[in-house]
């Protein structure tokens, strides 16, 4: 399998290495001529590794910590000093990590060597927290690439501490998976880390080409990303997919090449004939087609990634039975799995229904001890909507277990049989069914019951707000609402009890009325 992010799963000999009786210390700090050290140990004992931005390791070495952090070990990560190389390379030591650093010269040839050992937690902690603090707000892009700051690094970008928070979830559960699986998943996984919209960055950048050029660099890493899973099960891209991309990337360099034209030859304001094309000499223009370039990279890489996923999630053992961990170390049991689609229960939490890798993080685990999966009518009732092919792609609302038949998920508001706000669902797809639906420390200014008592409620007298709710609920308790409330919920479920309800249609009229009734 060809390296990817200069990494590969292997351990190296380090046999003559130095031994440090303690984990060695580490700092990264700038160099006189716009470069980066890093040390590791202290005194005549440390190793310096020169990082340069002509060979940036920074987007490999949170590669790498993700790759411990999962149990993905051994593993061994490449630095490229400009003619030398520093590899370090992470072991099982029985539960911990045996690590071992080594520098060699352009021969090959062993100069400097180190190893020690240390928990597991407290590398990714240390990890975490140098490099996360090193390229945080202070981090001088114009002094790291020895001028203007064309190109951000992404690595400023990413989410340090999301290695180490990955190492708490993934110490607790082994996965049952063989390794090639593994890999593919874990690199499948990276695909959607590398997301700029799901990394959450710079939003409202002052420069739109910077913005622009770190989301063509995300893209690049999206697409290796996406290489590595296929290498992992002796795969290649889809072809007509990465053609696409390939296309798009091109019509992205150019445009930045002749925006790099005009700012050398000085010409932001006028155009200069056989240069540049005259539509960059205007401001709002530049930034249209920076926006234009943006969105034909990106969906050309969300159709790749797709096609990818859809090509290989058949191979892995994402089979029904099979079990998952959230990024909140929740496990779930998969339910059903067509194509890149899968259903998954997750107990008392409920029933989410997932497609590909668009619904946060999971990761494969052997079967955990002790799992409860609820018997009530809610999640009966959750469980079998989800599952049957003629609603599986509506909304099922996690308060009541009924579906709302809203072909639109961004026109849903709130459920029309319970009152619950099944928009929530968008932002978080399974809720914590104990914390608070609104927080006061985002500056919400509602007060709502937990989804576990909106439950309760519900069971006790048919809505999501508690008998004293005149206000919120006063809609939903209007007698003729409420009665189309209760006579859609006797719909649903004689519906479900139906041994032929594939073949039987929808109580879709009783729905359309009941979201068409005034609210006033």
């Amino acid at each position: 399998m060809p390296d990817m992010f200069d990494l590969h799963f292997a351990a190296m000999d380090a046999e003559g290495a130095g031994v440090a009786g303690l984990p060695p210390t580490m700092a990264l700090e700038l160099t006189e001529h716009g470069g980066v050290r890093w040390r590791v140990g202290d005194g005549n004992a440390a190793v310096r590794i020169h990082i340069s931005s002509l060979h940036s390791p920074f987007v490999s070495v949170w590669v790498w910590a993700v790759a411990i952090a999962h149990r993905l070990l051994p593993v061994t990560l490449r630095i490229d000093e400009e003619g030398c190389y520093t590899d370090l390379c992470a072991e099982d030591n029985g539960g911990g990590l045996r690590l071992t650093l080594r520098q060699t010269n352009a021969f090959g040839e062993v100069y400097r060597s180190l190893h020690w050992r240390e928990a597991r937690l407290g590398w990714l902690q240390r990890v975490g927290a140098t490099f996360g603090g090193f390229l945080g707000g202070a981090f001088n892009g114009s002094e790291w690439h020895g001028g203007p700051a064309f190109w951000p690094d992404p690595g400023q970008f990413l989410p340090w501490e999301w290695p180490h928070a990955q190492g708490l979830y993934a110490s607790a559960h082994e996965s049952d998976w063989p390794v090639p699986a593994l890999h593919a998943w874990f690199y499948l996984s990276l695909a959607r880390r590398f997301d700029p919209f799901v990394l959450r960055t710079a939003w409202c950048p002052e420069d739109q080409e910077a913005f622009a050029r770190l989301r063509y660099l995300f893209a690049l890493r999206r697409r290796k990303a996406l290489e590595g899973a296929c290498a992992a099960l002796g795969e290649q891209l889809p072809p007509s997919l990465a053609a696409a991309l390939d296309g798009q990337f091109a019509a992205a360099r150019d445009l930045f090449e002749e925006l790099e034209i005009q700012r050398e030859l000085g010409i932001f304001d006028r155009a200069i004939e056989d240069y540049v094309r005259p539509e960059l000499a205007d401001a709002r223009s530049r930034e249209r087609l920076l926006h234009q370039m943006a969105f034909g990279f990106e969906a050309a890489v969300h159709d790749l990634a797709h096609g990818t996923a859809l090509q290989l999630l058949p191979q892995l053992p994402l089979v029904p039975g099979a079990w998952l961990i959230d990024e909140q170390a929740r496990p779930g049991r998969i339910l059903v799995v067509e194509g890149v689609r899968r259903v998954v229960d997750w107990g008392e939490i409920g029933i989410s229904t997932e497609h590909g890798f668009y619904s946060g993080w999971r990761w494969p685990i052997a079967a955990p001890g002790g799992f409860v999966f609820p018997d009530e009518p809610l999640f009966r009732r959750w469980r079998l909507f989800a599952t049957a092919p003629q609603t599986a792609g509506y909304t099922v609302c996690p308060c009541c277990g009924y579906p709302t038949l809203e072909e639109e998920p961004e026109e849903i508001l709130d459920c029309p049989v319970c009152g619950w706000p099944l928009y929530l669902l968008s932002r978080h797809p399974l809720p914590n069914p104990d914390a608070p639906l609104f927080d006061d420390a985002r500056g919400d200014h509602e007060v709502w019951p937990t989804l576990r008592e909106s439950r309760r409620y519900f069971t006790v007298h048919g809505d999501a707000f508690s008998p004293d709710d005149a206000a919120r609920a006063e809609w939903l308790r209007r007698d003729d609402i409420s009665a189309l409330r209760c006579k859609l919920a006797a719909q649903f479920d004689t519906w479900l009890a139906d041994p032929a309800r594939d073949a039987s249609p929808l109580p879709e009229d009783e729905w359309q009325r009941l979201a068409w009734m005034s609210r006033e």
